[in-house]
């Protein structure tokens, strides 16, 4: 669990965070400490603090050992709001900042450009204390292992929990005590993450029987009436509503697949999207989805613009196809830098109060919405003067519990009117909206989370295509921008992402970025993209595979860690993100749907294995991302390629494809038809090896996509 939210109400509301955004402005430093050039926001935040601060490396551990002192290290995130509200509260206090500075090395790590040793210490915290999260506080020893750690600590003492100051001094004391001993802690510790990366048993069970039980473990954790699963603080999980909506769809389980629109509804609907600004936030306080943590990444939204897309046409839903609208439209307009890259989050907050931009009292929507529509936005979101924001009396977080048909009924309006005035009443919304102060934007560019928004709005341009929606081609030409950046930043053959410089690139980057390649293929962009998605496939094996495992270690092999955090992790469950490995899996099976390849038919065996047995362990809504993947290779798609001249015909066929869920559509693949071809436009459709006949007509193309459709239903896997 996302120890933030565990330690959410540590911190009131009243905390020293409303020193004017302190953690973006210090207003004094004594000290220069090691972060002021650092590519990371996180960091740099930092470089006035009056704490010695050091990036993650050897040489704080050297000195470490040089001087005879424990390391404290802190990792966090710009998004993080209780990481500000531990700045201000304690990095930022003359006090904690003498302790440190004299009794410990201070490491400071941004998760986000370095998810590896972020994955380490949250794992070591989690199996020491049964709870980790952002911030991430670990008390280590001279070789980086763990010896005490934690989240959010207040300065002062709360209730029963001590403040940060007491467990500096302990910490401390605890380490000069017997550091072999801390040490020799640090490295049983060790000894028992790293054997979660052992390879295990092969489930011996058919992929179709570890799918459904999967989908039965998942849907026993399911919150009927509220949507999601679990218990407050919800996450998002958008993998887990993708899951149960394919699955549902493939294996005619209408519970699943019921349920996966009902936990989309339930957030589009709750204050965790923002209705008025497009996007979602990161997770909601409550059970409901209606009070959101304010914070927004990328990753989230691009995960949940997939699966907003497919569900809208799934369903032919208007409501859910708005949602997706509008959160492709902020992660285009907001978040996409000029560079055509996309930042990687958008604070929670202004000068330390969390939810300013977000939330509005009564009066204040009663005024923007004026006089004749008053009234009705008083029924919409069922306003009155109290709020329903507990961190800002008399504040609401707009979310909606009635209908526009119930308006109408309500008001004496035809059901198209109602409909009517609500988008006026979130125009005038949205227009005040534009004159509130803005949370600051994290511009840094995280290659993993930019392909999956490149991989989003691809595979989301296609439904707004379908519903005739000009946005597609926006789309479109923005995941092409956000790729043509990534290529930009490999020079040389062989070259690897960096998150920063000297900084290493993961997994998700090279998988995420390789299916970005063969989307942009899909869609007629040529050989070039498929050449270039083998090419980051094949040195993705060549640098990650870990064959203990029979999967792909998080980071590469050549890529030595701190040794604390030098084990092999091997990345199925999902974070911020699908996992390094589902995403890997479902690249590698993309790839060889359109063209063979020996070595990665191999390592996408052996993953698809290693998946299979790994979906039987811990909480199923970790590894739904791993779940989608396995079942996206038990269930090749329907692939339709278009080829011949352009004209009205060719349309139409594209338009009959667009309709079907999950069918995958390639434009002018060279292996059946030269792009350059004047003949008439026709469509093949095939399942894995099996071709039918070209079809020239809209109506010829349906039956033959319906006709493998209800062989794959019935055929056994």
């Amino acid at each position: 669990m996302d120890g933030e939210s565990v330690q959410m109400r540590a911190a009131s509301s009243g905390s020293p965070l409303a020193k004017a955004r302190a953690w973006h402005y210090p207003e004094h430093r004594i000290m220069a400490n090691k972060l002021a050039n650092s590519a990371s926001a996180f960091l740099r935040a930092a470089a006035g603090h009056d704490v010695d601060w050091h990036p993650w490396g050897a040489e704080p551990f050297a000195r470490a050992r040089e001087i005879g002192r424990p390391v404290l290290l802190d990792i966090g995130a710009s998004w993080c709001h209780y990481c500000h509200v531990m700045d201000a509260q304690c990095y930022q206090n003359a006090d904690v900042a003498k302790i440190l500075n004299e009794k410990y090395i201070t490491i400071r790590v941004d998760c986000d450009e370095r998810p590896d040793v972020d994955a380490r210490y949250q794992a070591a915290v989690a199996q020491m204390t049964g709870a980790s999260g952002w911030p991430l506080t670990a008390f280590l020893a001279d070789d980086g292992g763990l010896f005490y750690g934690g989240s959010f600590f207040p300065l002062r003492p709360e209730g029963s929990h001590p403040g940060f100051i007491q467990i500096l001094t302990w910490a401390a004391e605890l380490y000069k005590s017997g550091p072999e001993k801390r040490a020799a802690e640090g490295r049983r510790l060790r000894i028992t993450l790293a054997a979660r990366s052992s390879a295990r048993e092969t489930d011996p069970a058919p992929r179709n029987e570890i799918l459904q039980k999967f989908a039965s473990r998942l849907l026993d954790t399911a919150d009927r009436r509220n949507g999601g699963f679990g218990d407050a603080p919800k996450f998002l999980l958008p993998n887990a509503a993708d899951f149960l909506l394919t699955f549902g769809h493939r294996y005619q389980n209408a519970f699943a697949r019921d349920f996966a629109k009902h936990t989309l509804l339930q957030m589009i609907r709750g204050g965790v999207h923002d209705r008025i600004g497009g996007g979602f936030h990161r997770y909601s306080t409550d059970e409901r989805f209606e009070i959101p943590h304010f914070e927004k990444l990328l990753a989230h939204n691009a995960e949940m613009l997939t699966v907003l897309s497919r569900a809208s046409l799934y369903f032919n839903d208007s409501e859910i196809l708005d949602a997706a609208r509008g959160t492709a439209s902020f992660m285009i307009e907001t978040l996409q830098n000029a560079d055509g890259g996309f930042a990687a989050s958008q604070d929670a907050g202004i000068g330390g109060v969390a939810g300013e931009s977000y939330t509005w009292t009564r009066a204040e929507i009663l005024q923007i919405a004026g006089p004749e529509l008053a009234p009705f936005a008083d029924y919409m979101y069922q306003l009155d003067d109290a709020g329903n924001f507990v961190d800002r009396r008399g504040h609401h977080v707009l979310s909606l519990r009635v209908s526009t048909a119930s308006a109408a009924r309500k008001f004496q309006m035809q059901p198209d009117a109602a409909a009517a005035a609500f988008r006026e009443l979130e125009s005038r919304l949205r227009n005040a909206r534009i004159q509130k102060p803005k949370p600051a934007i994290d511009r840094t560019l995280v290659p993993a989370w930019n392909a999956l928004e490149a991989r989003a709005l691809l595979e989301a341009s296609d439904v707004f295509e379908h519903f005739e929606s000009d946005i597609y081609k926006k789309m479109r030409e923005s995941a092409r921008r956000a790729i043509e950046v990534l290529i930009q930043q490999k020079t040389g053959a062989g070259s690897r992402i960096e998150r920063a410089p000297g900084a290493p690139s993961f997994l998700a980057d090279h998988a995420a970025l390789a299916e970005s390649f063969i989307l942009l293929f899909e869609r007629g962009g040529g050989e070039k993209w498929l050449a270039l998605a083998e090419i980051e496939i094949l040195q993705t094996i060549d640098a990650f595979w870990h064959e203990p495992a029979r999967a792909f270690a998080d980071r590469d092999r050549g890529d030595a860690g701190i040794d604390g955090a030098g084990f092999v992790m091997i990345p199925f469950d999902d974070g911020a993100h699908a996992s390094g490995n589902a995403i890997a899996l479902r690249a590698c099976a993309r790839f060889l749907y359109h063209r063979p390849n020996t070595k990665i038919e191999r390592a996408a065996a052996a993953l698809a294995d290693a998946t299979a047995t790994i979906l039987g362990n811990g909480e199923p809504a970790s590894y739904a991302a791993a779940a989608g993947s396995l079942a996206f290779v038990m269930n090749p798609p329907v692939r339709v390629a278009l080829s011949g001249k352009t004209s009205p015909a060719r349309s139409e066929l594209r338009r009959a494809a667009l309709s079907f869920p999950g069918v995958v559509i390639v434009e002018n693949d060279a292996r059946q038809a030269s792009p350059r071809s004047e003949s008439p436009a026709v469509a093949i459709v095939c399942v894995e090896s099996r071709c039918l006949p070209p079809c020239q007509s809209a109506d010829e193309l349906r039956r033959a996509i319906l006709s493998v459709s209800a062989d794959k239903k019935t055929a056994p896997s």
